[in-house]
């Protein structure tokens, strides 16, 4: 694996697990997350490898994220390096688009059902809690939440833009699509994907993840007024 991965998503569509998945098949790997999001991430690992100050790593994903690349990857070496940004991490003008164009394998990880994605966002900011330790014992209580249909058509709008716009603008890039639905269910099936597109080794299974699925629960059964936006209840990717 000679090219750095790059995973293109947004939020709540399945980044972390494809990142823990990755790690499990590159031990030896540099895997960070949000690294160009406003007010940073990763900011321990960061300035361990780039031998900056946290006080400035808060802002240099965003004020310079050309310069933050460039350190991660001589930062990394010869070991694999991956990281993932959002498609509202960098303005659309931002040259960082193009470097990862030009230099990077680029995982374009989509989440077809979509209101799935704003489900899970709305039980993630109602509970506080975006992740799911795995060594937490018993499933979670099953959640409520309550949509307003205006929100979710929009939100559905935006992110068919989100995808679109970045499908054209990745056209000539190292891109390889995956749907989180496809590689979901089980870690093999994503640790297959990420050996098709990698050259990685298959890990030893069972895998043991950091972290689970926060919500195992279908859709109709946790939104209270189910019967108001069940027509966006597809996919829509």
């Amino acid at each position: 694996m000679t090219k750095p991965l790059v995973v293109l998503s947004s939020a709540r569509s399945g980044t972390n697990y494809f990142l823990s998945v990755f790690q499990k098949m590159a031990p030896d790997g540099v895997v960070l997350r949000e690294v160009f999001r406003k007010g940073g991430d990763n900011l321990p690992e960061l300035a361990e490898l780039t031998g900056l100050p946290r006080s400035r790593l808060v802002t240099l994903g965003q004020d310079d994220p050309v310069a933050l690349w460039q350190m991660l990857r001589k930062a990394a070496g010869s070991r694999p390096l991956a990281v993932k940004i959002f498609y509202y991490h960098a303005r659309p003008g931002s040259p960082i688009w193009d470097r990862l164009i030009d230099e990077a394998r680029i995982i374009h990880l989509v989440r077809r059902r979509i209101l799935d994605t704003l489900v899970s966002r709305k039980l993630a900011e109602d509970s506080g809690t975006w992740f799911q330790p795995s060594h937490v014992d018993g499933p979670p209580a099953r959640p409520e939440v309550r949509l307003d249909p205006t929100e979710v058509a929009t939100f559905i709008s935006e992110r068919q833009a989100y995808v679109q716009s970045f499908r054209e603008r990745f056209r000539n890039a190292d891109l390889h699509e995956v749907s989180y639905e496809d590689i979901a269910a089980d870690p093999k099936l994503c640790a297959e994907r990420i050996a098709q597109v990698t050259g990685l080794p298959m890990p030893a299974f069972p895998m043991q993840l950091p972290i689970r699925k926060q919500n195992t629960w279908a859709i109709p059964d946790i939104v209270s007024n189910y019967n108001e936006i069940a027509d966006f209840d597809k996919s829509h990717l």
